[in-house]
């Protein structure tokens, strides 16, 4: 026997599918490059694309809602765009190859980019960053722990990036990674210093590392405060000369090494404390902090360089310990003591 469909029905039934798959917008490949949009008024648009082996584009707008834009792709590269009108939009993107997963989300409210996962990040070009573009809308960046290099060019040209945060697992930075940033506060491992352009710089705060490289943020005019955390063992020569805005200097119990002129010229400076590792004080190390007005050196150190306090003309205070044998010419010349 025959049976006899209803045209209506069956009419229904397709158009409920269509607008399902439609409202869904979900693309997956295993070769090629998926790409997936979605829009929504006064509503949310969820955008999913996925890719197993090159490229996977997603994007996702709303008006008056939240814009929910995910991409993946476990070889090469994913790239994800996420808009909102008088709303919310959450971009997330995330990237493998080799063992290494590099995730990333950029919150368009706050301006932050979050970037995490294991393993290196890739090197870019200047225009080619996964998010390239939100670029100019970066202020922040934060780096967490499991993440080990980050790549060439990656945020050059953020021309609002203030705060950066990069997890101590990092161990190489790529050419120009922070180049033309105006960073004002960074916290970073000692790695990262010289990558961090000294022009705009406020706060500092080095979380790991051995080594502070020589004149790496030496004239940094609008530096206020410095914290080094107590695995530094060496604070390189001139390191910190010329910051005439430094006031306040925390310097990790881990230093034991000085160099010469490494606070020379911070004309801001009130007061420091020399950590008891330290067995020597370097020539002109404070030479020319004109607002230091006390010192406290610690029985560890045996010698005093020349002029390593000269010209501290409001220096009133020093404790000299028994322990210092060898205090060089005019180690505290002009020093109203």
């Amino acid at each position: 026997m025959k049976k006899k469909f209803n045209l209506v029905s069956v009419s229904i039934v397709i158009v409920m599918c269509l607008l399902f798959v439609t409202a869904c917008n979900f693309n997956s490949n295993s070769s090629l490059d998926p790409t997936a949009s979605g829009s929504s008024q006064n509503g949310t648009a969820n955008t999913t694309a996925s890719d197993s082996a090159q490229r996977a584009t997603a994007s996702g707008s709303s008006q008056n809602g939240t814009a929910n834009t995910t991409a993946s792709a476990s070889s090469q590269r994913a790239t994800a765009s996420g808009s909102s009108q008088n709303g919310t939009a959450n971009t997330t993107a995330s990237a493998s190859s080799q063992g290494n997963t590099i995730n990333w989300t950029f919150d368009a409210e706050s301006g932050k980019l979050s970037i995490f996962g294991k393993g290196e990040m890739t090197d870019y070009s200047e225009t080619n960053s996964p998010w390239q573009e939100y670029k100019a809308s970066i202020k922040s960046v934060e780096i967490s722990d499991g993440v080990t290099n980050i790549g060439a060019n990656a945020f050059s040209g953020c021309t609002l990036l203030t705060s950066v945060t990069i997890a101590d697992s990092v161990t190489s930075i790529g050419d120009d990674a922070f180049n033309n940033c105006p960073i004002e506060n960074a916290t970073i491992p000692a790695v990262a210093c010289e990558d961090i352009s000294n022009s705009a710089l406020k706060a500092l705060a080095v979380t790991s590392g051995e080594s502070i490289a020589a004149n790496v943020f030496k004239n940094c005019t609008l530096l206020t405060s410095v914290t080094i955390a107590n695995s530094v063992t060496n604070i390189g020569a001139d390191a910190f000369g010329g910051c005439t805005a430094l006031t306040s200097v925390t310097i990790g119990s881990g230093v034991a090494i000085i160099g010469a002129s490494a606070f020379s010229g911070c004309t801001a400076l009130t007061s420091v404390t020399i950590p008891d590792k330290v067995t020597s004080i370097g020539a002109s190390v404070f030479g020319g902090c004109t607002a230091l007005t006390s010192v406290t050196i610690p029985d560890s150190v045996t010698s005093i360089g020349e002029n390593a306090f000269g010209g501290c003309t409001a220096l009133t205070s020093v404790t000299i310990p028994d322990s210092v044998t060898n205090i060089g010419n005019n180690a505290f010349a002009n020093c109203p003591i």
